[in-house]
């Protein structure tokens, strides 16, 4: 089945079940999309010679997910990278049941049901660890929102996430698509649940990606230069003797 999605025309090859995503070929390459991805069908004229080629090796790994996004998306994930880090800070730090009077606290703090001097002095009373932090986190709940609020008002967030799921390994035709649906998308960030990391970079549109390690691959060519030198060295020590 031919359909038109966020991203451009394709057809449709098979259904993922969990999560529900549909793997489409497009005139591009192959990549994953989600329903809602998928604008409406398209009449079908195609025959088995249409998906021809297809090759899982053009997607990029399960536990791999990019997304080139616009500042405002990049600030967004931070500021609640910050603020998952600082829960689990303090849920460390407290022990019992302090965690839970600790996250009632700062609800009623957040929802101005108590002021500031109230606020700190019960944090203070659950705990004496991490007091600095705990106090902190409810200034960083109204910058998580104010970022989100960001944005929301942007409006690009969704096709951005759409290309993302494409799962494309050609991250090059990624970033294009990426920067098709706005030239703002020059923050790259790549979640590796394997390794259990976030990565960041900064792209401006006229900056070339670069996808090998240039310093790597010049210190193997080094090493190789020296390596037949040594042979020559050796060669021509072994015919003087």
């Amino acid at each position: 089945q031919k359909v038109r999605t966020t991203v451009g025309d394709g057809q449709i090859i098979s259904i993922v079940a969990d999560p529900q995503r549909y793997k489409v070929k497009f005139s591009f390459g192959v990549g994953y999309v989600h329903p809602d991805a998928i604008a409406h069908l398209l009449p079908s004229s195609s025959s088995a010679a249409d998906v021809a080629g297809v090759d899982d090796a053009q997607l990029m790994q399960d536990d791999t997910q990019i997304l080139f996004g616009t500042e405002n998306i990049y600030l967004s994930m931070r500021l609640y990278m910050l603020l998952a880090t600082m829960l689990y800070q303090a849920k460390d730090a407290i022990e019992g049941d302090g965690y839970t009077k600790c996250m009632a606290a700062i609800v009623d703090f957040i929802t101005s049901k108590t002021d500031v001097k109230e606020f700190e002095s019960t944090i203070r009373g659950i705990t004496e660890k991490n007091v600095h932090n705990i106090v902190a986190i409810p200034a960083l709940v109204q910058s998580c929102g104010d970022s989100m609020a960001k944005v929301v008002e942007e409006d690009v967030i969704q096709n951005l996430y759409h290309c993302s799921q494409l799962k494309l390994k050609d991250l090059n035709q990624l970033r294009s698509l990426s920067v098709d649906v706005t030239e703002e998308a020059v923050y790259r960030l790549q979640i590796s649940t394997s390794a259990n990391r976030v990565f960041f970079s900064y792209i401006p549109a006229d900056v070339e990606l670069q996808l090998s390690n240039t310093v790597a691959s010049e210190k193997r060519t080094l090493e190789s230069v020296n390596d037949d030198m040594k042979v020559d060295d050796d060669t021509k020590r072994l015919k003087t003797e």
